[in-house]
């Protein structure tokens, strides 16, 4: 897969609420660690991983800010100075044109 560097896109929602959308990159590691370990629910930890793992968040963390994967990309959504949502997608290798897509978004927000 061919990465394509794109400057960071500032959306507006629907609140007026500014929110810059870049990749996340090794910068980030602690900001996805905090998503993941204390923005959202035990239930949505549950959820999302299915196990509740107080590693599963750390573990997220190291594979979201890594160095890059072939077939995995990554997405952050960043409110001022905080990570309010991480979107990360995985191309399958047995299924050509075919991906895996999850979303985190802090609790509440």
């Amino acid at each position: 897969m061919r990465h394509v560097h794109r400057p960071p896109a500032a959306e507006l929602l629907a609140d007026g609420t500014t929110v810059e959308i870049r990749p996340l990159g090794p910068q980030d590691h602690q900001a996805v660690l905090d998503l993941h370990a204390d923005g959202m629910s035990e239930e949505s930890r549950r959820l999302r991983f299915f196990v509740v793992s107080r590693n599963a968040p750390r573990q997220t963390a190291d594979r979201l800010c890594g160095p890059p994967g072939s077939g995995l990309l990554t997405l952050g959504a960043w409110v001022g100075e905080e990570l309010v949502g991480e979107a990360d997608c995985v191309l399958l290798d047995d299924l050509p044109e075919t991906a895996e897509l999850a979303l985190a978004v802090v609790a509440g927000f």
